[in-house]
């Protein structure tokens, strides 16, 4: 069969930009608005962009263009481990089974289809969520009616440490949405499918974006971004300009002047002073914490559906809430990867390391994807997060390119800003 990656692009006749396949357009700007449906239903992340996904992998069975690789058959033990191995007397969840499902229809179709990916889905997702943001914080009661049309519920209406959610459930999504969207507008240009214009244009809308939430996680993203941008980049010009950034954004954030919900929660995690993370921030680290010490206890997981009482278990034998000034318990898990840990132990925990595993090389981009990919895992609370296996996807298919290209003797990635 004749893989996706190896077929030359369709190029506009004008331009020197790939020509995106329509299908797979519409499913990159689900991606980017993953909590976005024209039907909303119970849950906040909505499964428009896995449908449009499941439809990639029918038309690509059509045409006789499915192939299985390593990393499927590591998907597939997860499905099949989180079937089988559900915990007594709480009975199988739909939701949860769907999550890695729709996790890995997402990572499939950006695997062999990331190459069709240009500026159009993602100039509009860009431009629809920033607008939405602005109107959110200028008009809450006038965006939260009409915004519930196409999400599940307009969760913040008054503003005093959180700032505006637009159409995702919480201002953290926004700014992780908006980092991602940078990295994308990087990623097809330094490639030659995107213009310098719509480059800043997705630039500018993200800024604003990452200003209005104040998000907390979003400014982690933008940290961790620079310095990923400082140890990987090709440019010399680019990396004296990320450690300025840096070191100006420390500066500011250790001298208390920044006094948003998101500065407060970034430089408390840097003096690791934990009583003073706000609550959205100290609710997620609970999370993490007691899938941790749930591995120690329970190596194979107490199974699907056990995270509630499981955790009330961890949380009181381990005190987590108690060293975090939480006054509730962890019943809801607000991380992905210590929601599989407390669920299903070691095996599951080390087969989506080995995903994550599967997409490095020594492309940057890959570097930059991998570690963003595992900050959602860790701090979003759903395993079928879009972006996730969006940068895990594009940078596997970044990999096989290497590989691709030292076999063929040749040469690297291209040289610009390293991303």
């Amino acid at each position: 069969m004749v893989a996706t990656e190896n077929r030359p692009f369709h190029r506009y006749p004008d331009s020197g930009h790939p020509k995106g396949d329509v299908l797979f357009g519409l499913f990159a700007f689900a991606c980017l608005m993953p909590f976005v449906s024209p039907v909303p239903y119970g849950s906040d992340v909505q499964p428009v962009f896995g449908l449009l996904a499941l439809a990639i992998l029918a038309k690509d069975a059509l045409q006789r263009r499915v192939r299985i690789e390593v990393t499927d058959q590591f998907f597939f033990l997860i499905i099949i481990w989180r079937i089988a191995y559900v915990a007594p007397g709480t009975g199988l969840e739909p939701r949860l089974i769907l999550a890695p499902v729709m996790a890995y229809l997402t990572y499939r179709a950006w695997r062999w289809h990331g190459q069709s990916f240009t500026w159009v889905p993602l100039v509009w997702a860009s431009t629809i969520s920033s607008a939405a943001v602005l109107f959110h914080r200028t008009f809450p009661q006038v965006f939260a009616p009409v915004a519930e049309h196409v999400v599940r519920a307009v969760k913040v209406t008054e503003f005093s440490s959180r700032g505006p959610g637009g159409l995702t459930p919480e201002p953290s999504f926004a700014g992780g949405l908006a980092v991602v969207c940078v990295v994308l507008a990087v990623y097809l240009k330094d490639r030659g499918r995107m213009t310098r214009l719509k480059f800043w244009l997705v630039i500018v809308q993200s800024a604003v974006t990452l200003l209005i939430t104040n998000s907390g996680l979003g400014y982690v993203l933008v940290l961790v971004t620079l310095v990923v941008t400082v140890l990987r980049s090709g440019s010399w010009s680019v990396r004296v300009t990320a450690t300025l950034v840096l070191l100006f954004s420390w500066a500011l954030l250790m001298s208390g002047v920044l006094t948003g919900r998101g500065p407060v929660a970034i430089a408390a995690l840097l003096r690791g002073s934990w009583s003073d993370l706000d609550q959205s921030s100290a609710e997620r680290v609970q999370s993490l914490m007691v899938g941790l010490r749930s591995l120690l206890t329970y190596p194979l997981g107490t199974g699907t559906g056990s995270y509630a009482q499981t955790s009330l278990q961890v949380d009181l034998a381990s005190n987590i809430s108690l060293n975090l000034d939480l006054i509730e318990p962890p019943t809801a898990p607000l991380s992905a990867i210590g929601l599989l840990a407390v669920e299903a132990g070691f095996p599951l925990v080390l087969l989506t390391l080995a995903i994550l595993a599967a997409s490095v090389s020594p492309r940057p981009f890959a570097v930059q994807a991998l570690v963003l990919a595992s900050l959602f895992l860790i701090t979003n609370f759903s395993f079928a997060f879009a972006p996730t296996w969006l940068l895990l996807g594009l940078a596997r298919l970044e990999r096989a390119r290497s590989a691709n290209a030292l076999a063929e003797g040749g040469i690297g990635p291209p040289k610009g800003s390293g991303l």
